[in-house]
């Protein structure tokens, strides 16, 4: 509790002090806190835009329209493709939400694909496994395949992408609520993107995001325990993505994005020690980096008896982009644990 205590006063004084500093400093603070090697960080409007200017810019660039994206991850990821001129075909991912590398290149000679996504969903490790490996980064680029890495649900992962690869791979990061608390905000590491087109956010439009990450601050955003597995059926998160701040549309990150992010990378340690008093009970599905996940996989449906189970909030199974009515993964119960914000 007191630890607690100290942690939200001192956030609170670093997000007075940050407001008063320039806009320019904070991006520079952010360059310095997420570039990793020749990877630059540009701070953009949202994960989502992030990944809508990655794949205009490559639409651009890339002779093959072909856009090859997991079968199981938020509907966002495959309308910001679709968005961007891709033809959006699926890979399979197993029960652990991982991709078979040699099915992975069969799909890319057979359907001689542009673009490959890696995505974290719950843990899963955004094809970083694979990259880590020189042979496989090497057969990507004899391909010509351009990479996108998008690990909106854990920033922590960008520790993870191998940076002494060619400026084939760019990776998406959110600060939405995933990693630490967020109004929506985020951005992309990149060696060959370091600018995109952007509109300046409307001071009314700057108004209604204070206004909704104080509330939200305020007030936790009360979400369903589970009361019967038949209740949980057929609920589903899907984003028409059609409405502000959740349009893809690209916008020019506003200073209270900047300063949260600065506030939530230095206090992911903070979170971390949180997040541990769920995952020490192994309830859940163990996906490869699922102890920083935001989310975890409960894979023993008798523990969502459990009190500790019942009191946290629920994230429902993603939706597939063409029908928000189905799941590839119905039945997953899946409980916040980003460390903040998880009960109800």
């Amino acid at each position: 509790m007191i630890l607690s205590v100290a942690v939200l006063f001192l956030q609170l004084c670093a997000f007075v002090f940050l407001h008063a500093l320039p806009s320019p400093l904070l991006r520079y603070w952010l360059d310095r806190l997420l570039s990793r090697g020749e990877y630059r960080f540009i701070p953009t409007f949202s994960g989502r835009s992030a990944l809508f200017v990655i794949a205009a810019h490559l639409r651009k660039t890339v002779a093959s329209p072909v856009a090859l994206l997991p079968d199981y991850v938020c509907n966002i990821v495959h309308r910001a493709f679709i968005m961007a001129g891709w033809q959006v075909m699926t890979y399979r991912t197993n029960e652990i939400l991982e991709a078979d590398w040699q099915e992975l290149l069969t799909i890319i000679d057979e359907r001689k694909v542009g673009v490959l996504v890696g995505a974290s969903v719950f843990g899963s490790s955004a094809l970083l496994g694979f990259l880590s490996d020189p042979s496989k980064r090497l057969q990507l680029k004899e391909r010509d395949i351009q990479v996108i890495i998008d690990v909106a649900q854990d920033i922590r992962l960008i520790d993870k992408i191998p940076t002494d690869c060619s400026g084939f791979l760019h990776a998406v990061v959110s600060f939405n609520d995933k990693s630490f608390p967020g109004a929506m905000g985020g951005g992309i590491l990149s060696k060959t993107i370091h600018k995109y087109d952007s509109r300046p956010v409307s001071f009314r439009d700057k108004v209604k995001l204070y206004r909704w990450f104080i509330g939200k601050s305020l007030h936790s955003v009360r979400k369903s325990k589970i009361p019967s597995f038949e209740g949980y059926k057929n609920r589903y998160d899907y984003s028409s993505c059609d409405t502000y701040p959740y349009k893809i549309e690209p916008l020019q990150p506003i200073k209270l994005q900047l300063v949260l992010g600065i506030i939530g990378i230095y206090s992911l340690p903070y979170y971390q020690i949180r997040k541990k008093k769920v995952i020490k009970y192994g309830l859940h599905l163990k996906t490869t980096y699922s102890e920083t996940s935001a989310y975890l996989v409960i894979s023993d449906k008798k523990a969502c008896l459990d009190q500790l189970v019942r009191g946290r909030k629920v994230k429902y199974p993603y939706a597939t982009e063409h029908d928000p009515n189905v799941s590839l993964r119905p039945h997953d119960v899946i409980l916040h644990n980003k460390g903040f914000l998880d009960e109800c």
